[in-house]
């Protein structure tokens, strides 16, 4: 993600690029004008410093632990523009229980959900019935989601390391379908979709994206795209790019959940687009102003690899 929204901000040409990069990732080399390398301990108060030379931040983070939304916080605190959603907003959206209850009060189709405890989890398993998804209610990714099958595999699921110590936590009804998602760019209370994504996601304990497929049919493509611009309609301070994640079935789409970022499909989209995505998110943010016309290419697929042993890029 980050080796491509720096090419797509270098294409553009508008600005010098600069972005810092981990220690610990010091042998990567990235199309910036310049790379300013940190130590983690260090990282909030260099990121101040650097927000003074410059005209707007792009922020990549999870919302994991409040990391986005602290983050965001942090950079419009130093009065410089956040090419992203706003602090409110990703509190709202890396909210999974919060984000069922907006759908569900809007009338939109979300799988049918329940907010509980580790201790009583059997019994509300037993109540939604099998198959059905862990998961935590705050996480980025597949981070603590689990699929259950039957009784004997919840124990299994609650033990996966993100949902150990959690106070609460919910149970999902399973969807079987594509995994899928809809990236949009957003400004305001208006949006426009991008592209309708197929994730690959390897359903088990816990749940494996392996990638996915950016500008792919579907017979509920329409439908798709209308929901994901319904639901960021939900969230005041949602900007820039924001990826809405969707089970398709022929049947219909259930919307699952909003991802306040950057995500990782950014690298399939750009290369389906007409239009430099960079400069799009910019003015976006900055402007208020959307891309009219969005013309998509053939599909495009992209992957996760190993980097380096220091996690998946």
């Amino acid at each position: 993600m980050l080796k491509a929204v720096l090419a797509d901000f270098r294409a553009w040409g508008e600005f010098p690029v600069l972005t810092t990069l981990d220690r610990r990732l010091g042998g990567v080399s990235l199309p910036a004008d310049r790379v300013v390398v940190l130590d983690a301990e260090v990282y909030p108060a260099s990121l101040v410093e650097l927000a003074d030379s410059c005209a707007a931040v792009l922020m990549i983070a999870p919302e994991t632990g409040g990391t986005l939304e602290r983050l965001s916080t942090l950079m419009l605190d130093t009065g410089v523009c956040l090419l992203g959603s706003r602090p409110e907003a990703v509190a709202v959206a890396a909210d999974k229980w919060e984000c069922h209850r907006l759908f569900q009060s809007a009338g939109l189709p979300t799988p049918e959900t329940v907010r509980t405890t580790p201790a009583a989890a059997a019994g509300a398993a037993e109540e939604l019935g099998f198959p059905l998804v862990v998961k935590p209610i705050h996480g980025a990714g597949c981070e603590g989601v689990g699929l259950v099958r039957g009784a004997g595999m919840l124990e299994r699921a609650l033990d996966q390391p993100s949902l150990r110590r959690v106070e609460s936590l919910l149970l999902q009804r399973y969807i079987d379908g594509t995994h899928a998602s809809v990236s949009l760019l957003v400004s305001g209370s208006d949006s426009v979709p991008l592209s309708l994504n197929e994730q690959r996601v390897r359903a088990d304990i816990p749940f494996v994206y392996e990638g996915g497929v950016a500008a792919v049919s579907h017979s509920r493509r329409s439908q798709a795209l209308d929901l994901a611009r319904q639901a960021v309609a939900l969230v005041p301070g949602l900007q820039g790019y924001v990826g809405v994640d969707l089970m398709l079935t022929e049947e219909g789409c259930w919307l699952i959940e909003i991802n306040p970022r950057l995500t990782t499909s950014y690298i399939g989209v750009r290369r389906v687009v007409d239009i430099n995505l960079a400069e799009a998110t910019w003015r976006a943010c900055r402007e208020g102003v959307l891309p009219k016309v969005v013309v998509t290419a053939a599909a495009a697929s992209f992957g996760k690899e190993e980097l380096d042993g220091h996690g998946d890029a």
